[in-house]
């Protein structure tokens, strides 16, 4: 058997599911979050400082701040989504790994030794890997 990165991805979206739909939802929310400084900024200059609205000045900033913080709570929740995911995805990967050049039957003379060579050097490219599939 070799290793099939496909079934590694879908075992991982499957078994994270949860975690994976709260990372959506938080991302989508941040991106949505994320358009409420310049409809701010339009508002203000365009609305506000001609009308010399104070109270409503202070309205639209109380709604702003209160946006700037779920954004924040959001980004937090969003980082710990994706490390825990990232701890599971990297523990499975890691099995997968072994069990295919652990069990994968001898060919053109490959031992035990050579698997322990693959080993480390997927070991030393883990790292690449996890962050270009599983980017933030």
């Amino acid at each position: 058997d070799s290793i099939r990165v496909k079934n590694i991805i879908k075992n991982s979206l499957s078994m994270n599911k949860i975690f994976y739909t709260k990372y959506f939802f938080s991302s989508l929310f941040m991106a949505i979050f994320a358009l409420t400084i310049p409809v701010f900024s339009n508002l203000f200059y365009d609305k506000l400082v001609p009308s010399a609205s104070v109270s409503s000045l202070f309205g639209v900033a109380i709604i702003v701040a209160v946006f700037i913080v779920f954004e924040f709570i959001l980004r937090t929740s969003k980082d710990i989504y994706q490390s825990i995911t990232a701890r599971q995805d990297d523990v499975d990967i890691d099995i997968a790994f072994l069990e295919a050049v652990l069990y994968s039957k001898k060919k053109n003379g490959r031992s035990m030794s050579s698997a322990f060579v693959l080993w480390n050097e997927f070991q030393k490219i883990k790292p690449v890997l996890l962050n270009s599939i599983f980017q933030r």
